[in-house]
């Protein structure tokens, strides 16, 4: 999954506590506590980027495997100290970039292009009859059905190739009904795109402010700690 660097610029007051932390604190003392309190933060924002953003109509929460899997972990790039939150590892990557970026179509930055079958002819979207009431597939695709589907293709020349139906709800010939009261299973589609949902940036972004007064705060404490220690 591809990231985004979001750089801090702190006031010149933070400066000088952070200028001042430096020279309270032995050799190597005071980065491997900035590094403590980055960890401790890394994993509080991730947390409320689930909570807050990766989850409900952003994302539509289904099975919550997603928010889960966001992560938060301190990390040092270039010898300075950062953190690092996002998907890291997990079933949850192989979907997470895509949701965070969108394809190429509706994001043309983004590093995923439309998605298309790899093996099979078409894609299987499921459809209410296919979803539990959270919205996840029930059946982990049409062979998961216990019944043989019936395919009916379309005459359009769109996206849309056809649908999965349960064969006892299609309507006999000259009974008057039409294939609308059917029960499509699966929606048959040449490809699929994607919306960027920005749940990470956009969740990181409203997080910032947050962070930044926590930060500032624990660099108070901490040069008045190292004061004091000083005194004694």
């Amino acid at each position: 999954m591809s990231s985004s660097i979001v750089e801090i610029k702190l006031t010149k007051d933070s400066l000088k506590f952070l200028d001042e932390a430096q020279r309270l604190s032995k050799k190597g003392e005071f980065e491997e506590n900035v590094l403590g309190f980055m960890d401790r933060q890394a994993s509080i924002g991730a947390d409320w980027i689930a909570d807050n953003y990766a989850s409900g109509q952003r994302l539509g929460r289904r099975t919550g495997a997603l928010a889960r899997s966001i992560v938060g972990r301190s990390l040092t790039v270039g010898s300075v100290p950062a953190m690092r939150i996002g998907v890291l590892r997990g079933p949850a990557l192989r979907y997470a970039g895509v949701q965070e970026y969108g394809t190429r179509r509706y994001n043309p930055s983004s590093p995923y292009d439309t998605i298309r079958p790899k093996s099979a002819k078409a894609l299987a979207i499921p459809q209410e009859p296919a979803l539990t009431p959270v919205g996840v597939d029930r059946f982990g695709g049409p062979r998961g059905v216990p019944f043989k589907l019936t395919f009916i293709p379309f005459r359009s020349t769109g996206v849309a190739v056809g649908g999965l139906y349960d064969p006892r709800s299609i309507p006999q010939t000259g009974s008057g009904l039409t294939l609308q009261t059917a029960k499509m299973y699966y929606l048959l589609v040449k490809e699929v795109d994607i919306k960027p949902k920005w749940y990470l940036k956009d969740g990181f972004d409203a997080w910032m402010p947050q962070f930044t007064e926590e930060l500032a705060d624990w660099l108070r404490d901490y040069v008045t700690a190292r004061r004091r220690s000083r005194r004694n």
